[in-house]
């Protein structure tokens, strides 16, 4: 069986925090994280239209291209706003 994986193009996130997330969602993006494997945490930010997208089709594996070197990653937690409307913020872990 072959795995179809949703391709994105992701860029880091320096600055961390509720404030600058609120900013980052209000400009169309949104704020999420990749870890595992023994690695250091990063930050992301994502195109929210094209991410929210590939969700509701069912995508749980992505392949985020981050600073020219791709990552295969598995959805692992998508939090949605208080009413439950809204996707807030999206985990990922890597996948080998």
């Amino acid at each position: 069986m072959a795995t179809q994986s949703a391709n994105i193009s992701v860029k880091p996130r320096p600055e961390l925090g509720s404030r600058a997330n609120k900013r980052l969602r209000d400009s169309g993006f949104i704020p999420g994280v990749i870890y595992g494997h023994k690695e250091a945490v990063v930050p992301i930010t994502l195109p929210k239209k094209e991410t929210i997208g590939h969700i509701q089709h069912g995508a749980h594996l992505f392949s985020l291209a981050l600073d020219g070197k791709n990552e295969t990653v598995l959805v692992k937690e998508v939090q949605y706003d208080h009413l439950g409307a809204e996707v807030i913020h999206v985990d990922f872990a890597r996948w080998i």
